[in-house]
């Protein structure tokens, strides 16, 4: 059985959408769809729209992040894969049949699906949003092909039942802390870039560094919120880091842009990383920040 959890809050376009697909697609394995939201708009689309589908489930949590809502949804799940998602993306038709299919490997603990930008490519912020999520889908493929780690994004993916029961309510990247778990209960983390999320991102500068200031924050909070003081053993292999980020970036930088436009826009692009990491070694470093899982919302990435 499949356990389809959609964390959410006020993303009733794009909710609604998603669960249209989830609905049509045909899977072998009885589902169940749990709807975790802290907001009215949310419960009344699941009531009004969608009542009559026995297998859609509308759970109201606390509003305390994500964190909490996965633990509160994690008690209610009867299935034996969880499939993770959010309700401001929207999944693509055909890509949880594809999602699941390597878990008939009894090695494989997760499997990462792969996030697709919807955002304009003839935008600075949009172009960006292409070319990071086209460098992450081929810094995943490489992985993927010598068994190294993967982090799992956390817009798709999905996890055996039972390895990750709870996660630290401090935890700022959900997806980066469950990987991290998957990987040391000595499960393999599979990439599957059929099973495609369409995504929005940031349409503005400040956004933009909101959103990945949030994701460094998490990144470094992993190694840190493992119970009893744990270590994660596969610091090395990290995806996210800033030496990482230069050398594959240089890879993509001379092939990517298509015209010169795009060649200066790449060139920002590594001008605002250089800054985006020059803010996190203040945050972390200097004024010993201390982040919470209550973000400030992005808006305009909804």
């Amino acid at each position: 059985m499949l356990s389809i959890i959609i964390t959410t809050f006020k993303e009733t376009k794009t909710l609604s959408q998603t669960l249209r697909v989830i609905l049509a697609e045909k899977l072998d394995q009885p589902k169940e769809i749990l709807i975790v939201a802290p907001d009215s708009e949310t419960q009344d689309l699941i009531r009004d729209k969608f009542s009559n589908f026995d297998e859609v489930k509308f759970i109201k949590d606390s509003g305390h992040g994500k964190p909490a809502a996965l633990n509160l949804a994690f008690k209610h799940t009867k299935g034996d894969i969880l499939i993770l998602t959010d309700g401001d993306v929207v999944i693509r038709e055909d890509s949880l049949v594809k999602l699941i299919s390597q878990f008939e490997n009894q090695k494989v603990g997760a499997i990462c699906g792969q996030p697709i930008s919807i955002s304009p490519k003839n935008t600075v912020l949009g172009y960006w949003s292409h070319f990071l999520t086209d460098a992450a889908h081929n810094l995943r493929t490489v992985k993927n092909n010598v068994n190294q780690y993967i982090d799992c994004s956390g817009y798709l993916y999905a996890i055996r039942a039972g390895v990750v029961n709870q996660i630290p309510e401090n935890t700022l990247s959900d997806d980066i802390y469950i990987s991290t778990k998957i990987s040391q209960s000595d499960y393999r983390i599979k990439y599957e870039p059929d099973a495609k999320v369409e995504v929005k991102y940031p349409t503005n500068f400040r956004d933009w560094i909101i959103q990945k200031r949030r994701s460094a924050a998490g990144h470094s909070q992993k190694f840190d919120c493992l119970p009893g003081g744990q270590k994660a053993e596969n610091i090395n292999s990290s995806m996210r880091s800033f030496s990482r980020e230069v050398l594959f970036g240089i890879k993509l930088f001379f092939s990517y842009p298509e015209n010169i436009r795009e060649f200066v826009w790449l060139w920002m692009l590594f001008v605002a990383r250089i800054y985006l990491w020059i803010l996190i070694f203040i945050d972390k470093k200097i004024l010993r920040k201390k982040y919470t899982p209550g973000w400030k919302r992005v808006e305009s990435s909804k």
